[in-house]
């Protein structure tokens, strides 16, 4: 109610104050002169205080848009970093890996922060940031599981997490969010700098134009520019705070690469304090080996081919010591657009590097060490293949000796001998038989190893059907229930294939057949992963282990038959493939036995 009380009074003003010009122009020409070129300027400092709010603003979107690139680059070293402390840590098993591995846990919800707050405004950038976030705490609880299974002292179980790849796949989903991000900003960034720019150069027209009528309004100018230079004081105050109090190490260069502003961060990594520093040239502080491409860097930012560039390079410490640095240089102009200074924000990556140069010399020690392990054990392999060839082979003519002459005393003698004496001949005669066979089942075992694996495009609904056909003994179907689902097709050897699928069916048949109405499943899951499942008596899972060994059982032979070398086999052939074969199970509960087969090999790579 008070501005409308006051109101009044303003018309009858201006309203005088016309009525005098008017009186003044028939009379006096500088009078008219002077109220035209008044309104002229009044009209000119208009628009350049408008376009100087415009070019204001328009920096101050660059200058989010660069802090926001900025953030996403400490996102992805962040992550980086706790890659390396978690790979460090798989590899020696040495927590001192770990400190870098949860310094990254721990900064990396703050650097996710302020990217969320420099996005608020855009909600298409606040939908890409939630889906990286959520891939970070995935990528996250993927990391602690390894850790906490390594901790645990299960070693395999960690590196089977690692193979898995699912960490890997995490980290490419957020390098892919984390393009699209910095693609959107950077095109966002174009558009602001084209605004400022177009801000900027009607501010020099403006200008251009106030300053001709400048000596009839001096009072005016001098009155804008006093307002300018206490807002220029005031974003200087504001930049000096921000510059000197930061943890990020920040310089401003000259154009002759000397420091001009150095804060206490950018000090700290040479030891000394920041007034020390002014008129050091960068080439002073910069390593040797990285001044050309430094330098080089600065020429492509005067040329105009770029606004800043990031470069990982390496600086003289105190007393020689060499420090790592990962650092961002923008060139910062003038109002007239020339290059009058360089920024510089340095992040000290120096333990990155160390742990990096670390992890490479301990991946080429395991690689030697793996590629000694494995010429030894290909060695071992093909010996006890030849001595387990040579045994089984050799053990045959006996075993048929042993068993004909059985044969021949039960037939040409069977009435001479007491009855004790002909059990005794016939347990002969079962176990030769039963030695035969184990000796042709570790004959096939042995083989696998010289084999060739003959791939072919397989259809394993047939093939499994073909299977049971072979191995079903006629039951009622009251008390045999067999179910086979569409199997996805697979590349493979169709010989060792069958084999795979001839023993899991022929064990689900032995061992459900004391059910009153047996149930074998046959089917496949995604991946795919097929199975065979029964209703039988299943075992202990704390024995599972011992499954896919030479002549492990876990069942007596009085109550099922067997020789133990027929899952050593399907473990052998599945490896073969390149795949894994497993088992589920709980006493009289059943058993599912799982394999998968691997992609065929690439064209090109070595035979097997």
């Amino acid at each position: 109610m008070a501005p409308s009380s006051k109101a009044p009074p303003m018309p009858t003003a201006v309203s005088a104050t016309h009525a005098a010009a008017s009186q003044s122009w028939g009379r006096d020409p500088v009078a008219w002169a002077f109220i035209l070129t008044s309104t002229v300027l009044i009209v000119g400092a208009v628009v350049v205080f408008g376009t100087y709010s415009s070019t204001r603003d328009a920096n101050a979107r660059v200058a989010q848009t660069l802090s926001l690139i900025h953030g996403l680059e400490q996102v992805l070293s962040t992550l980086k970093d706790a890659e390396t402390g978690q790979r460090g840590f798989l590899l020696t098993g040495r927590e001192e890996y770990l400190g870098p591995y949860d310094a990254a846990g721990a900064s990396l919800d703050a650097h996710l922060e302020a990217v969320r707050v420099l996005t608020a405004a855009d909600p298409d950038q606040q939908s890409r940031l939630a889906l990286m976030e959520d891939a970070a705490r995935h990528l996250r609880s993927v990391s602690d599981e390894s850790i906490r299974f390594w901790q645990a002292g299960d070693m395999d179980a960690a590196l089977a997490v690692v193979d898995s790849g699912v960490g890997k796949k995490l980290m490419d989903e957020i390098r892919r969010i984390m393009k699209d991000m910095e693609a959107e900003e950077r095109r966002h960034l174009a558009e602001r700098r084209a605004a400022a720019d177009a801000y900027q150069t009607r501010s020099v027209v403006a200008a251009a134009a106030t300053a001709i009528l400048l000596a009839s309004v001096l009072a005016l100018a001098f009155f804008t520019q006093r307002m300018a230079g206490r807002t220029l004081r005031e974003s200087e105050a504001l930049f000096r705070s921000a510059f000197d109090h930061t943890n990020v190490a920040m310089v401003l260069t000259d154009m002759d690469n000397r420091f001009v502003r150095v804060n206490a961060a950018f000090a700290r990594l040479f030891g000394r304090e920041p007034a020390d520093m002014l008129g050091v040239s960068m080439q002073d502080v910069t390593h040797p080996d990285d001044v050309a491409e430094s330098l080089a860097q600065r020429q492509e930012l005067l040329a105009g081919r770029g606004h800043y560039f990031q470069v990982e390079k390496r600086y003289a410490g105190p007393d020689g010591e060499v420090r790592w640095g990962l650092t961002n240089v923008a060139l910062l102009r003038g109002p007239d657009g020339a290059p009058f200074r360089y920024v510089a924000q340095v992040q000290d990556i120096t333990a990155r590097k160390h742990a990096e140069e670390e992890l490479r010399r301990l991946n080429a020690e395991l690689e030697d060490r793996v590629g000694t392990r494995t010429a030894e054990l290909r060695a071992s392999n093909e010996e006890l293949e030849s001595f387990s060839y040579s045994v089984s082979h050799d053990l045959r003519a006996p075993l048929r000796a042993v068993d004909g002459f059985a044969r021949i005393v039960l037939e040409d003698f069977a009435g001479q001998l007491p009855e004790d004496a002909s059990e005794y001949l016939r347990d002969i005669r079962v176990n030769s038989l039963k030695m035969g066979r184990l000796v042709d089942d570790l004959l096939a075992f042995s083989r696998l190893g010289k084999q060739v694996v003959k791939r072919h495009a397989l259809d394993m609904t047939a093939l499994a059907e073909a299977c049971l056909e072979e191995l079903t003994v006629p039951r009622p179907p009251d008390q045999l229930d067999v179910r086979v689902a569409a199997l996805p097709p697979c590349v493979g050897d169709h010989s060792l294939l069958k084999q795979v699928w001839l023993n899991l069916l022929a064990n689900a048949l032995k061992y459900s057949a004391k059910k009153a109405k047996a149930v074998v499943e046959v089917g496949a899951l995604p991946g795919p992963v097929y199975f065979v499942r029964d209703n039988g008596v299943g075992f202990d899972m704390k024995y599972a282990h011992k499954l896919f060994g030479v002549f492990h059982r876990l069942h007596r032979e009085e109550d099922y038959a067997g020789t133990g070398v027929g899952l050593a086999i399907v473990h052998r052939i599945v490896q073969r493939h390149g795949g894994r074969v497993w088992a589920e199970a709980a006493p009289d509960k059943g058993a599912t036995f799982f394999f998968t087969v691997g992609p065929a090999p690439v064209a090109g790579s070595p035979a097997e």
